[in-house]
């Protein structure tokens, strides 16, 4: 690449004091040979999290913004877009890692593509424990989605502003799968997808047995918001049987396929 953008790396973080300075550390040292700054937005944490911000990054590349009012993962996201002015925004989590060279990689792919999306690496941040609570991340491609098409994780993701700003950004409709969803409207919308593989985040799995069971609910019943969105009645193309494969992949499988089957349920009651 010749001429390199200018990037904005957004990250959105709410109660991540024991994980965001590990997270800031790694993007303070990428080596992008382009003009970018760092955006974190504090989601209304009641812990230290803005403090270990201001702590953990004393470059002038940060940005930092405090939410008094929580208003969840994608919102806060779309917060800090709203205050970039950069040709490319890359998005990351504050309880994950970035590697080395992270940025570079994901901007260089996106010289041929509207949107991009890199590798996960499931070993560095998480003990052989941990990991067995959760299947890994494909390894070589991307995740797909219950329909079959591929998706970036939202800890991992980079899009021209151009086209964030052509889907409307990040929505807070979802009950989970934020990333799946953007991904979905980028299809639709005839953008194309790029994997970078070796644009790598270290990516944390919640040690808290609580926590991860709660998580894999909402998912579930992500799975079952984005099932009621498709077109078709639920037969088609064998979207449910898709589905249900896919939950039935994970661990912790009977929770997730009870969130789905709960919130298919609850719409196909008549209205009356």
């Amino acid at each position: 690449m010749t001429t390199w953008p200018t990037v904005s790396v957004i990250v959105a973080a709410r109660n991540a004091a024991s994980t965001i300075e590990a997270q800031l550390a790694a993007i303070d040292s990428q080596t992008y040979p382009g003009p970018w700054n760092l955006i974190t937005v504090d989601d209304a944490s009641t812990d230290t999290t803005t403090d270990r911000i201001r702590c953990a990054s004393s470059s002038d590349r940060l940005t930092l913004i405090t939410l008094n009012q929580r208003v969840g993962q994608a919102s806060a996201r779309n917060r800090g877009a709203e205050h970039s002015s950069a040709e490319v925004l890359a998005f990351t989590d504050g309880d994950d890692v970035v590697h080395p060279r992270w940025l570079q990689h994901l901007v260089e792919a996106l010289a041929g593509a509207d949107l991009v999306g890199g590798s996960i690496d499931d070993c560095r941040l998480n003990s052989d424990k941990v990991r067995r609570r959760r299947p890994p991340h494909p390894n070589g491609r991307l995740p797909t989605d219950i329909e079959g098409r591929p998706y970036a994780l939202g800890t991992n993701l980079a899009i021209w502003r151009t086209k964030f700003d052509q889907l409307g950004g990040w929505t807070d409709r979802m009950i989970a799968g934020t990333d799946v969803d953007l991904c979905r409207r980028a299809h639709a919308a005839g953008m194309t997808l790029a994997y970078a593989r070796p644009a790598v985040v270290s990516y944390r799995i919640p040690t808290s047995r609580r926590r991860l069971v709660a998580q894999n609910y909402r998912w579930g019943q992500a799975d079952a918001q984005t099932r009621r969105s498709l077109p078709g009645p639920p037969q088609a193309s064998g979207r449910t049987k898709s589905a249900v494969r896919r939950i039935l992949t994970g661990h912790d499988s009977a929770l997730r396929l009870l969130a789905y089957t709960a919130g298919r349920i609850s719409t196909a009651q008549p209205s009356l």
